[in-house]
């Protein structure tokens, strides 16, 4: 066990784990998986945020805006305008109430199947 784990973690750390663990040999050997395994993630960490110095390579992408769609065409317009709700002092009263005409169905806030 200990020859083992010295590649992975200094002596220094592994000494200090044997007399923190108070002669209890599940303890130290849980602590020293525990030990281990977080230098490993910390080397992982270090080796993925490491820059690579390749000139094909860029160290982080740079920001560029995601294009909403191509403009809408004046049909696509029109035919928006002709679904909406007619003005009438009526329908601006239901609007202001919150309520649409039984005739009226708006469109869902969500994909139905």
């Amino acid at each position: 066990l200990f020859s083992i784990s010295q590649q992975e973690l200094p002596q220094e750390e592994i000494s200090r784990m044997v007399k923190d663990s108070r002669s209890d040999p599940r303890y130290l050997i849980s602590s020293i998986h525990h030990r281990s395994d977080l230098r490993k993630k910390m080397a992982e960490k270090a080796h993925n945020s490491a820059p690579s110095n390749s000139p094909g390579q860029t160290a982080k992408p740079r920001p560029f805006p995601v294009p909403d769609g191509l403009p809408k065409t004046q049909e696509e317009i029109d035919e928006d305008e002709e679904a909406l709700m007619p003005e009438s002092p009526y329908t601006r009263l239901l609007r202001r109430m919150g309520r649409f005409p039984d005739w009226y169905t708006p469109r869902p806030d969500h994909e139905t199947d």
